[in-house]
C-alpha cells in the first residue's frame, strides 16, 4: 500500500521548476508510504512512490520498479499475485522480488491491457512505457484505490490524493458547483467529478492512456456492471456453498502479508463473520463513542456481550475528540463528504497500536443485497402500477421521511430517480434552495442525478441486480470507499476488504443466487444462527456521530459553507 503521483510536461518548461513541484506533491502524500519514498525521472517526466511495506519488506521491491522497458508505481494489494506468478513462471517469465509489484510489471509486459482483467485485488497503477513513451494509468473494478488526474498549461499531474495537487497547483483550486449539488443531495460527489473545476477521478474499471504529446483516450477495461451483466447471462449454476467456499477462500487470501494484521470490528455480522473465519490470526479493533455507552448504539458493549474474545482491543472516542474532528473536518479529509470521521478515529486507534494493515467488512451489504433501499426499492418497484401517483401529493408535510415517500411514490416508475431519492439527504427542492441563498448556479442538466446514475443499471435484468450495481457505484465507491482511504492512510494504515472481489460479485450477481443470497446466510454458515447475537441482532453501519444524532444535514450545510468561504 502506498502512495503514487507523477508529473508530465513540455520540453520548453523549467524542469527544474517542474521538479521542485513534484517533489512537493510527493511529499504531500509521505503518509500514505513513510517506509521509503523515491522517484524516475527523464527530460520532461517525473513518476514518485512512498511505500508502507508490507508484502516483501526488503529494499528490492521499493517503487518505482524498472524492469525491461516498463516502470511501475503502484499503490494497493493484488491477492491472486501467487497463482499469475506461476502462469508467469510457466512460459519463461523469471522473478527477482517476492512482491505483487513486479508480478504486475511482467504481467503487463505480456498481455498489456488485457493484465488489468487478470488481477483480483485493489489498485492504483501507473506504467510508464520506455518504448511508446506511453503513461498507463488503472484503476480497480471497485474503486477501492482513489487516483485523481488533471491536464492543464501544458502538463499532465496525478496523484493518490486530491490535496496533495491542490496544495502545490493552487490555480486548479477552482470549486466545481455542480458538485455541491451532488453533495447536498446524498454527501458525497458523482465520478469522475471532483470538488473541482479541472480535477477528475479515474473511474473505476478504466485505464487512462496518455501519449508523449499529452493526447489521451480513456478505455474501459472491467466494471462492476459489466460484471453483473455478464454473471446474469451466464449459465454455470452456483450454490450458496459455493458462494462461501469463495467468501471463505477470499477472506484467506487477504491475510497475504509479512506484518500482523488488524480487523475494524463492528456488532455488524460482516465484521463478525471475518472474526470467526480468521479467529487468532487477527487483532480485532473496536470502537465506540463515549456519548453511546450503554445505549443501542454501543459497539464494544454489544460485541461483549455477545462474544468472549481474547484479543480484543477497544476504544471509547471522547466528546471533545468528536467535536475536535468535526470542527477541523474540511481541512483533514481530502474531499467533500458527509462520511469519514468514524474511520479517522477507528485508522487513528489502531495505527498506535502499531499496525500497518487492517481488513474490513465494508461491501458486504452490497453483496448480500441487503440495505433497506433493496427491500423499499422492490417494493415500489413491484406495485408502481397499482400505486396512484396522486397520493404523493396528500403527503405534503415536512418531515423529512414522508417527503421521501412522497417522492419515492411519484418516481415509482424510475428505479434510478426512486434511489437517488432514497439516498438523498437534502431533497432536490432544498438542495437548490440552499444553493440560491449562496449565490450559486448550477447547471439544469446537473440536477438530474437519476440520468447520470443510469449508465449503472443499462442492460442489467434483475432488479436486486439493479439496486446492487447503484449502490456499489453510488453510494459504496464515491462515499464509503473513497473516506476509507483517505482516512486510514492518514494514518499510514491499509484497509482491505474481502467482500469486493470480483468472483464474489459474479457468483452473488448469478440467476441462481440473486434473489436468493441473503445476510441471514452469515449467521448460518458462520455458526451463530442458534445464539443470543443472531436471535437480537438489529442492522446498523458504522455510523458517524452525526448520523447516529439525526444531524447530517446540519453536518453537511457546514462544512459545504466552510467549503464555499475557502474558495472565495
Amino acid at each position: 500500500m502506498c502512495g503514487i503521483c507523477g508529473i508530465k510536461f513540455q520540453n520548453s518548461q523549467s524542469n527544474n521548476e517542474i521538479k521542485e513541484k513534484f517533489l512537493k506533491v510527493l511529499n504531500n502524500i509521505r503518509h500514505r508510504g513513510p517506509d521509503s519514498q523515491n522517484y524516475y525521472h527523464d527530460e520532461n517526466l517525473y513518476i514518485g512512490t512512498t511505500r508502507l511495506k508490507i508484502l516483501d519488506l526488503d529494499k528490492r521491491s521499493d517503487m518505482p520498479m524498472k524492469f525491461d522497458d516498463l516502470i511501475i508505481s503502484f499503490n494497493g494489494e493484488i491477492y491472486n499475485f501467487l497463482e499469475i506468478k506461476e502462469k508467469l513462471i510457466s512460459i519463461g517469465e523469471k522473478f527477482i522480488t517476492t512482491s505483487d509489484t513486479e508480478v504486475i510489471l511482467r504481467l503487463f509486459k505480456n498481455y498489456r491491457f488485457e493484465s488489468f482483467k487478470m488481477l483480483e485485488g485493489m489498485y492504483a497503477i501507473c506504467i510508464y512505457d520506455l518504448k511508446t513513451k506511453e503513461i498507463i494509468l488503472a484503476r480497480d473494478t471497485f474503486g477501492i484505490k482513489p487516483l485523481y488526474y488533471s491536464f492543464f498549461d501544458n502538463k499532465f499531474i496525478f496523484s493518490s490524493e486530491l490535496k496533495s495537487i491542490l496544495k502545490v497547483f493552487k490555480n486548479l483550486n477552482k470549486i466545481n458547483y455542480n458538485s455541491c449539488f451532488d453533495y447536498l443531495i446524498k454527501g458525497s460527489i458523482l465520478e469522475p467529478n471532483t470538488p473541482y473545476k479541472n480535477i477528475l477521478s479515474l473511474k473505476p474499471g478504466n485505464i487512462l492512456i496518455v501519449q508523449d504529446n499529452l493526447d489521451y483516450k480513456i478505455k474501459n477495461i472491467e466494471t462492476v456492471t459489466s460484471i453483473i451483466r455478464d454473471s446474469e447471462n451466464s449459465e454455470i449454476i452456483y450454490t450458496k456453498d459455493d458462494f462461501f467456499h469463495e467468501l471463505n477462500k477470499q477472506i484467506m487470501k487477504h491475510t497475504q502479508s509479512d506484518v500482523p494484521l488488524a480487523l475494524m470490528l463492528s456488532s455488524g455480522i460482516d465484521s463478525i463473520y471475518i472474526q470467526r473465519i480468521l479467529n487468532n490470526l487477527i487483532t480485532p479493533f473496536t470502537l465506540g463513542y463515549e456519548f453511546c455507552k450503554k445505549t443501542k448504539n454501543d459497539e464494544i458493549n454489544e460485541i461483549k456481550k455477545n462474544f468472549n474474545l481474547n484479543n480484543h482491543i477497544t476504544y471509547y472516542a471522547k466528546d471533545n475528540e468528536i467535536l475536535n474532528l468535526n470542527t477541523n473536518f474540511n481541512n483533514l479529509s481530502d474531499t467533500l463528504s458527509i462520511d469519514g470521521l468514524q474511520f479517522l478515529l477507528i485508522s487513528q486507534f489502531i495505527h498506535k497500536n502499531n499496525f500497518k494493515v487492517a481488513l474490513g467488512g465494508f461491501g458486504g451489504d452490497e453483496i448480500f443485497n441487503s440495505y433497506p433501499s433493496y427491500k423499499y426499492l422492490r417494493f415500489f418497484n413491484n406495485f408502481k402500477k397499482i400505486i396512484p401517483k396522486k397520493i404523493s401529493y396528500l403527503l405534503n408535510f415536512n418531515h423529512h421521511k414522508i417527503q421521501k415517500l412522497s417522492n419515492l411514490i411519484k418516481n415509482a416508475d424510475n428505479l434510478e430517480e426512486m434511489y437517488i431519492n432514497f439516498r438523498s439527504i437534502f431533497n432536490k427542492k432544498d438542495a437548490i434552495n440552499f444553493l440560491k441563498e449562496n449565490k450559486i448556479l448550477i447547471e439544469e442538466n446537473e440536477i438530474n442525478l437519476s440520468e447520470k446514475v443510469s449508465e449503472y443499471t443499462s442492460g442489467i435484468k434483475f432488479i436486486n441486480n439493479k439496486i446492487k450495481s447503484l449502490e456499489m457505484n453510488v453510494y459504496l465507491r464515491d462515499q464509503v470507499l473513497k473516506d476509507l482511504d483517505w482516512a486510514s492512510m492518514k494514518y499510514s494504515l491499509e484497509i482491505r476488504v474481502p467482500f469486493l472481489t470480483k468472483s464474489l460479485l459474479k457468483i452473488s450477481s448469478s440467476k441462481y443466487l440473486v434473489n436468493s443470497l441473503k445476510k441471514d446466510d452469515l449467521f448460518l454458515y458462520g455458526g451463530l444462527k442458534k445464539t443470543k447475537y443472531y436471535q437480537n441482532y438489529i442492522k446498523k453501519g458504522f455510523s458517524t456521530p452525526s448520523n447516529i444524532n439525526k444531524k447530517q444535514k446540519k453536518f453537511l450545510a457546514t462544512n459545504l459553507n466552510k467549503f464555499i468561504k475557502e474558495h472565495q
